[in-house]
């Protein structure tokens, strides 16, 4: 049986050295001129060969000469679906942090028609969310619109990802809304350009009294601590003042939406854990990590916060409603897994999640000791560590399947009672049955889905710990 390593203070001396080592990593190996090529690779291999978490199914005699990329993937596990490398290093820390061009929604896609094989299918794309201070948010967009059209052309299979996400020249949408008879009506055209945006991963929150019992209510679309380049923790801050509110309300159910979550810091994970867990305390184990040398480190659910600080738990929940669907993946999914062996954890979805059971750190060459512009430029996203609950389980690499089954969503604006999620888990709460009616309100007409824009989204599906973020012993 493997052992795992604790602190008598809980903070983990083996993860402590491995979160740091994100930070540090090991300098440029071979010196002098080499090809460009071979210089990136040796650093990509130094690296691979010490973090990965399949680093012994790393090729013995891997292909120097090939381009960084190409090289990065030939290191990978076939047991691998996650890693990944970007040319800017910085680039990727960004994206991490929820920051990068884009027109400022994302859309869930449909087949317009039944689709057929050997045809060139219609499509229409339906508007889940905006992001704040984007240009489709001041155009107007918002949940529940319907993308008939881009720069004048029907979507179709052959043409909807150049139209949708060519984010380097403006977009002209027609947009407008399906009535009961599923006719396209309310058309209006908007015109919008791409930017630089930064993601706030709050959309919305409220508290409802339902069936006798105060309800609370979170959209979260991604785990981040604050903007991209700030040291502070601006949306953890505000996620924990939220729950201070849920607390000062007397809540005592409580449903987190995280259909749309692909994962993002494990710290912000592992603080929203302590909000919620039942009978809360400080050395309670949330997490424990395997690396590549099959140590096992136990993550007790105080280890993000400041010493002495007392997390707004709620208290005695006796259950968690997640409202789950295939785009929550990840940090989402290690709630799920972290917090089942304290409470019942209800999920309520149209679709299994993701399933990712593993989590990875970002590489960048951080040498000060050189110019900046000498440095290698690429970012590193390896899958580092496989993830398991206090209770030893991690069996959830094929996802978390829906224990209540809604048919489809029917995209009412978030917090609206008549939103099939919402309503879903809010007649459970009461006791109520989940009636016909509420289970009909899909979009109509009723269409075949296809995919998101979510799976397009930078940084979209991870899990990651950054470096330096927990307090040294």
């Amino acid at each position: 049986m493997k052992r795992i390593h604790t602190t008598g203070n809980h903070w983990i001396a083996v993860l402590c050295l491995v979160l740091f080592l994100g930070a540090c990593k090991k300098d440029d190996p071979t010196p002098g001129p080499v090809s460009e090529n071979r210089r990136v690779n040796e650093w990509i291999l130094t690296n691979m060969e010490e973090e990965y978490y399949w680093n012994d199914e790393i090729p013995s005699n891997p292909q120097m000469d090939l381009d960084p990329i190409d090289f990065f993937e030939s290191l990978l596990s076939k047991k691998d679906r996650f890693s990944w490398i970007q040319e800017s290093g910085e680039e990727l820390s960004d994206n991490l942090a929820g920051k990068f061009k884009s027109f400022g929604y994302e859309v869930k896609l449909y087949y317009r028609n039944q689709p057929q094989d050997n045809k060139d299918n219609e499509i229409d794309a339906v508007v889940v969310y905006t992001y704040e201070g984007s240009d489709a948010a001041a155009q107007g967009l918002e949940r529940g619109l319907w993308i008939r059209e881009v720069n004048g052309q029907d979507l179709k299979e052959s043409n909807y990802n150049s139209l949708l996400f060519d984010t380097q020249h403006p977009q002209e949408l027609t947009v407008g809304r399906f009535d009961s008879q599923g006719d396209f009506v309310d058309q209006r055209t908007v015109t919008m350009e791409a930017r630089e945006i930064q993601e706030n991963p709050i959309q919305y929150s409220n508290v409802y009294e339902y069936g006798g019992r105060k309800v609370g209510y979170l959209v979260y679309t991604s785990f981040i601590p604050g903007p991209a380049g700030d040291d502070g923790e601006l949306y953890d801050e505000a996620l924990r003042d939220i729950f201070s509110d849920f607390k000062s309300a007397g809540v005592n159910e409580l449903i987190l939406d995280l259909r749309y979550n692909l994962g993002g810091a494990v710290s912000s994970a592992t603080k929203l854990a302590g909000y919620i867990m039942k009978g809360y305390q400080e050395d309670e184990i949330f997490a424990i990590w395997e690396d590549n040398r099959d140590r096992l480190t136990a993550l007790p659910v105080s280890l993000f916060y400041e010493e002495g600080e007392t997390p707004p738990n709620l208290g005695t929940l006796d259950r968690l409603y997640v409202l789950i669907s295939s785009n929550t993946a990840s940090a989402s999914e290690l709630i799920i897994n972290g917090l089942r062996p304290y409470m019942d954890v209800v999920l309520v979805g149209d679709d299994k999640t993701i399933g990712k059971n593993v989590a990875s750190i970002t590489i960048t060459d951080e040498r000060r000791n050189i110019p900046k512009s000498e440095r290698i430029k690429y970012g590193l996203q390896p899958i580092v560590y496989k993830i398991y609950n206090s209770q030893m389980r991690s069996d959830f690499a094929s996802g978390f399947q829906p224990d209540i089954q809604v048919i489809s969503e029917n995209f009412e604006p978030f917090g609206d009672t008549d939103e099939i999620f919402l309503r879903t888990a809010l007649e459970d709460i009461s006791g109520g049955m989940i009636t016909t009616e509420s289970l009909r309100r899909a979009p109509e007409p009723a269409r075949k889905a296809i995919g998101s824009s979510l799976s397009r989204k930078p940084g979209a599906g991870e899990m990651y710990v950054k470096p330096g973020r927990i307090p040294s012993e």
